[in-house]
């Protein structure tokens, strides 16, 4: 894979095999704001690889989208119906 591994990049490795997935996206964004001479487009790529795997997929958020509005329609029916 990458070779010549930089410190942060070892060190976000590291942050995604403890499950500290808050520390991946901050250093990744470290890693990702250096000039483009200073990281292999190599070790960017996995870098944004690791990001895109501890993203939410989109049938997570369309699931949790469908249960908040649920709720609130439960919530709201039960709001409009409660007195009656």
């Amino acid at each position: 894979m990458i070779e010549a591994q930089s410190s942060t990049f070892s060190e976000l490795r590291s942050a995604f095999d403890r499950g500290d997935f808050a520390a991946v996206r901050r250093l990744a964004k470290v890693q990702l704001a250096r000039p483009v001479d200073e990281v292999s487009s190599e070790e960017r790529r996995a870098v944004e690889a690791l990001v895109a795997r501890t993203s939410p997929g989109r049938l997570a958020a369309l699931i949790y989208g469908i249960a908040a509005l649920i709720v609130l329609a439960i919530a709201g029916y039960w709001l409009l119906h409660a007195h009656k």
